[in-house]
């Protein structure tokens, strides 16, 4: 009986944990789309809540612990990208909330290289913070040690 607690414990504490990482994610997402075009829209506060949450689950799990930095950074631009592109057909075609068909290397106008390229740059810290987050929410008493190596 008390492996059902433990594992039900478990649960609600992941449960918790993605949903902090997934708002956390659209508020910066958001907060840098207002930053960089002076406007938002709710769908980017989602596609900013699934980025953080696939960076976090893709970079910084136990099998990525070992791979070099740069290639966990693409894995977090490829992550963002495809959000973004998911998204960009789902919501952006009909809203027009960004167009990349004036910038180089572009598919659909909805996603390009040099932007895919900066996700990889921001990918870093989205995975430092989304690991010393989970660290804090899964084991509060670790809260004030920010895990900068091995991002």
């Amino acid at each position: 009986m008390n492996s059902v607690f433990q594992r039900t414990h478990q649960l609600l504490i992941r449960t918790r944990t993605g949903g902090l990482l997934f708002l956390f994610g659209g508020g910066i997402y958001a907060s840098i789309e207002l930053l960089y075009r002076q406007q938002t829209y709710l769908s980017m506060f989602f596609a900013g809540g699934c980025s953080l949450l696939l960076i976090h689950r893709w970079c910084n799990n136990r099998r990525s612990a070992h791979r070099p930095l740069i290639v966990r950074c693409a894995i977090g631009s490829a992550a963002i990208t495809v959000v973004e592109f998911v998204f960009g057909l789902l919501f952006n075609r009909s809203h027009h909330v960004w167009d990349y068909s004036a910038l180089p290397f572009n598919l659909a106008g909805q996603i390009c290289l040099p932007f895919s390229l900066i996700w990889g740059v921001l990918s870093l810290p989205a995975m430092v913070l989304s690991k010393w987050m989970v660290q804090v929410l899964a084991h509060p008493t670790a809260s004030n040690r920010i895990p900068l190596q091995n991002a």
